[in-house]
């Protein structure tokens, strides 16, 4: 069980969010002075946040590859996010809007098939063009 380092209370194992605690941890892991298994996987979760708050800044200054990353993201669930089809759909329309080509595919694929988005054929195929 863990106990408070103060008061030798028991405490939880369900962290709070702390901006100073947390910063402390990752520097605490990123230096090494905490390791383990643990500490990999506040790492790795570490390492998706940035990966993800990077794609986000790069797509919200007109970058349209990242967009069509965060819809491939959102889609796949993938670096920490929730598989969110509607989210995904938002940012592969918002690559196709800047003539990303990927991104005009997919978007199109989602409009035509109803997956996140209204279903409509016309706009689907219009989307790919």
């Amino acid at each position: 069980a863990v106990t408070s380092p103060r008061t030798n209370a028991p405490m939880g194992t369900k962290l709070l969010p702390a901006v100073q605690v947390r910063n402390a941890i990752k520097d605490l892991v990123r230096n090494g002075v905490i390791d383990g298994d643990l500490a990999k996987q506040w790492k790795s979760s570490m390492d998706d946040r940035e990966t993800v708050e990077k794609a986000k800044k790069r797509a919200e200054d007109g970058d349209a590859d990242a967009m069509f990353n965060l819809g491939n993201w959102y889609r796949d669930g993938q670096f920490g996010l929730t598989r969110n089809v509607e989210e995904s759909y938002k940012w592969y329309k918002k690559a196709a809007d800047l003539k990303n080509t990927r991104g005009m595919a997919v978007a199109g694929w989602h409009v035509a098939n109803g997956v996140g988005a209204e279903k409509n054929n016309c706009q689907g195929i219009a989307l790919t063009m």
